[in-house]
């Protein structure tokens, strides 16, 4: 125990201090350093940065440290060293490290110290990036995006990820740091026009980082995008649609585009809706929402595009195979009544088929104007009811037997057996019937089981 007390007060060299700091985590030195120090003492990183200064071949010494898996936080000593050396007296050394690709946690620090006591990374060192990312990719690119947030950083990003030196993905980066404060839109609009030209082998990454990118910028579909902005990513979402495994981010994206070009925003939205079926990379239960939002503050926009899509012989079948719950009925009666009068009663019935059905709501039973004004306009065609009613229950998920979802029903139905409305009637009876039929179907699959 003496002899331990003995080694403890015998004072360590440089190279000792280094590598009992670098093999610890910064937050385990600092708080050691809290504990063990005065309030008025130097930082343990600042202190020893400004010695290894004052010793500069020290540092040529700690290749073989810096370069093991022991290090920590070396990243923290380098951002440290590159800020305190005015004199440059590390610099020989760090070059070094970075044309041989190595030590890249500390050299990665120092010139994040370096452009932090500049103002920005001075050209320089950006020449010597340049030369860096053909011959250590991923070190220069990783320091790019710590430390040179400039358009030559930004260039140097995107050429890299063109010849794929680096793959896109790395360009996430940029929606954080300081990168986000550093681009303009005229940054942005270079970078998602870039990533929408890669190469086929890495086109899926691409869209992905962009649509990831554009998610971030917009405030995950919050914020609206300036005009250009917004034009370069629709053509980013048109791209995607199909391909992209971020549905999430695809969304986000056109919604905030939709702020800013809500008619592009629209278009594309509707055409999510149907590309890709059945396999689709898109879910509907994604894509409704922001979709009904569209619809209800741009009614006229969105039923000319849906419309246009029920027209077109390659996409009216799926009206008639899915569903598109509350889509019209967000579109409104305006804007349905006006496309529908003169279209022919086919498509008016896929149109029923996605219609919201009578309900009860708090103040009562409630008839959907939509739905009330097509089948008084179309109601004597049975084709129209006929959609209608199967559309009630498409897709839709039903717990237990029929009986016992009877008493719920009934609840529903009830007040509307003797409605005015033929139509609203006739429903009613539908529904009652159906769950007459499933308790036929429930007793058969019963009967079935107990033979197995």
């Amino acid at each position: 125990e003496l002899l331990a007390f003995e080694l403890d007060l015998t004072p360590k060299s440089l190279l000792q201090r280094i590598a009992d700091t670098v093999t610890q985590n910064a937050w385990d030195v600092s708080e050691r350093h809290k504990w063990n120090s005065s309030k008025d003492a130097t930082d343990p990183y600042r202190a020893l940065a400004s010695d290894i200064c004052s010793a500069p071949d020290t540092l040529a010494k700690c290749k073989d440290l810096f370069a093991s898996e022991r290090v920590r936080s070396d990243g923290a000593l380098g951002a440290m060293c590159g800020l305190v050396d005015e004199t440059d007296a590390l610099t020989a050394t760090v070059e070094q490290w970075l044309n041989a690709g190595v030590c890249s946690g500390f050299v990665s620090g120092y010139l994040e110290g370096v452009a932090h006591r500049h103002g920005a990374l001075p050209s320089r060192w950006s020449d010597l990036l340049n030369e860096a990312v053909q011959l250590h990719p991923k070190m220069a690119a990783d320091i790019t995006l710590g430390s040179d947030h400039t358009k030559r950083g930004l260039h140097r990003l995107l050429e890299a990820t063109r010849s794929g030196v680096i793959q896109p993905a790395i360009l996430y980066r940029l929606a954080f740091t300081k990168w986000s404060d550093a681009m303009d839109d005229a940054a942005k609009v270079e970078v998602v026009a870039s990533l929408c030209k890669m190469p086929e082998t890495v086109r899926i990454e691409s869209l992905s980082t962009a649509l990831k990118l554009g998610q971030v910028w917009g405030s995950f579909g919050k914020a609206p995008y300036t005009p250009d902005l917004a034009g370069t990513l629709q053509l980013l979402l048109e791209q995607a649609i199909g391909v992209t495994r971020e549905a999430d981010a695809w969304v986000d994206v056109m919604t905030s585009v939709g702020i800013t070009l809500p008619q592009q925003a629209i278009g594309l939205a509707t055409m999510a809706l149907v590309l890709g079926k059945p396999r689709q990379s898109i879910p509907d239960d994604l894509l409704l929402p922001p979709l009904k939002h569209l619809a209800a503050s741009h009614p006229t926009l969105a039923m000319n595009a849906v419309g246009d899509l029920l027209l077109d012989p390659k996409h009216r079948s799926l009206f008639g195979m899915l569903k598109f719950e509350g889509l019209f009925d967000s579109i409104g009666l305006d804007a349905v009544r006006e496309w529908a009068m003169d279209k022919p009663t086919d498509t008016i019935a896929l149109v029923a088929r996605h219609l919201d059905g009578p309900s009860i709501s708090p103040g009562g039973p409630v008839v959907p104007p939509v739905a009330d004004w097509l089948f008084q306009k179309f109601g004597t065609d049975g084709r129209v009811f006929a959609e209608f009613c199967l559309g009630r229950h498409a897709f839709e998920w039903r717990g237990g037997t029929a009986i016992d979802r009877r008493s719920a029903l009934h609840i529903l139905v009830e007040p509307f057996l003797n409605h005015e409305r033929q139509w609203v009637r006739e429903w009613a009876e539908y529904e009652l019937k159906l769950n007459k039929e499933e308790e036929k179907w429930d007793a058969l699959h019963e009967e079935d089981m107990e033979r197995r």
